[in-house]
This record gives C-alpha cells, structure tokens and sequence, in this order.
C-alpha cells in the first residue's frame, strides 16, 4: 500500500476516534498531537486482520 494510502487511513482512523468516539471525553478537535495517537496502528491492524481485538484491547488499558 502506498505511503499516501496508509497516511489517508491513519488520518481517518484518528478523526474517527477524536471527533466521533472520544472514549477519554477530552472534547478536542485538534488532530495533531492527538492523546489518540498512539491507538492508531493497532486499530488499523486489527482492522487488516494482523491483531486480535484481545491484543488491542491489551493496549488500550
């Protein structure tokens, strides 16, 4: 997949969770520099069948 590719699907995945999910209540809208961040590439990977929904589970805690 190219670099722009998995930027688009990155960018998607961290507005889905800033704006639309906000499980940490922190009501922001700003993307960069998001607390969010960090769940990303996990949520992506179980998304593309790589990780369990019990590995991102495990780094979400």
């Amino acid at each position: 997949m190219p670099d722009s590719a998995n930027k688009e699907i990155h960018d998607a995945i961290l507005t889905v969770l800033v704006r639309d999910w906000d499980p940490f209540r922190l009501k922001c809208d700003t993307i960069n520099g998001s607390q969010y961040a960090r769940f990303v590439a996990p949520i992506y990977q179980m998304l593309a069948g790589t990780r369990s929904k019990e590995e991102l589970a495990d780094c979400t805690v």
